[in-house]
């Protein structure tokens, strides 16, 4: 199946930066989603597939963004966790909203990984 994406719709997520913003890619659909912050009830549905099944979307970071880097570092430090619930949590909280402090909240239950994480992110 070869997945259908709005290149425009992309690309205005990419290069859309301010305030709250968030855009996320249907990785199912191709179709691009924007999640304001504002509590708006239609994003409401899209806050809870976030929930439920957060492998279905890939958050677009803002172009030129300290965000991206952050978040290609964690994607790389989660690739050398050997513990594999601890990999599959991490992986679950990057997926969604708030992936920094959903990040942080669950590398800091672990004392000896939070410690290699935060050498990784100071050489990285």
């Amino acid at each position: 199946m070869v997945l259908q994406i709005q290149w425009t719709d992309l690309e205005t997520g990419w290069t859309t930066s301010f305030g709250e913003l968030q855009f996320f890619l249907d990785k199912q659909t191709g179709e691009v989603h924007m999640l304001s912050g504002q509590g708006m009830d239609e994003e409401e549905e899209l806050e809870e597939q976030l929930e439920i099944d957060p492998f279905r979307y890939l958050l677009i970071p803002p172009q030129g963004s300290n965000d991206y880097d952050g978040y290609q570092a964690m994607v790389d430090f989660i690739e050398t966790v050997k513990d594999k619930d601890l990999k599959l949590s991490l992986e679950q909280a990057i997926r969604g909203r708030r992936v920094f402090r959903r990040f942080k909240d669950c590398i800091g239950a672990d004392l000896d990984e939070e410690e290699r994480w935060y050498d990784f992110e100071a050489a990285a």
